[in-house]
């Protein structure tokens, strides 16, 4: 047996397994639920250059290039979008479709509905005039035609000839991002 040399008493080092054992079990779940709550009580907002809130972050980027993602209420209306420092952009993956070959007049979407299921996030895409939120449309159905020309969520548009028609559900405008919003954004 060793002896101990704090308190000079001797000890057998198997009794200390146990609350060792409680220790780890301790300081580990603990942190865990601090973590979460940590989060659900601090939130991350994004700012714009005259300090005027533009919404709450949803998701963070990774490192692998991605922005954050930002939520915000227009219109009693859930809009997502990511932000850049420069600017706010819809998600990647909506395609606005139009009747003109310029990619100007009201866009058209293939949502909600994306590969046979139903998409999470709020149908929502940036398009002209200016920076201006569409967001799909609940009061109309779908339409079956021949778009003219698309608009990617990287912002280029694009003539189209298509063979078949395709099904697409209107939009209707929000607001200009560009007369609410100065960037760059920021996070406070």
């Amino acid at each position: 047996m060793e002896t101990c040399f704090l308190h000079r008493k001797k000890y057998q080092p198997f009794l200390l397994l146990p609350w060792l054992c409680i220790l780890i079990i301790y300081l580990t779940f603990p942190t865990v639920t601090w973590g979460q709550t940590f989060l659900s009580k601090e939130r991350l907002r994004v700012f714009d250059n005259n300090h005027v809130f533009v919404g709450e972050v949803i998701g963070i980027a990774d490192d692998k290039g991605n922005p954050m993602w930002v939520s915000l209420k227009i219109d009693n209306q859930l809009i997502v979008l990511r932000v850049f420092r420069t600017r706010l952009k819809g998600p990647p993956s909506t395609v606005a479709y139009f009747l003109d070959k310029k990619c100007e007049g009201t866009p058209f979407v293939k949502g909600p509905v994306v590969g046979g299921k139903a998409q999470m996030l709020p149908t929502a895409l940036i398009a002209p005039p200016g920076q201006t939120i569409y967001a799909l449309d609940h009061d109309e159905l779908s339409t079956t035609f021949y778009p003219q020309s698309t608009l990617s969520g990287k912002g280029s548009c694009q003539t189209l000839n298509l063979l078949n028609p395709l099904k697409l559900r209107p939009t209707k405008p929000l607001i200009d991002l560009t007369k609410v919003f100065s960037p760059p954004f920021s996070l406070q």
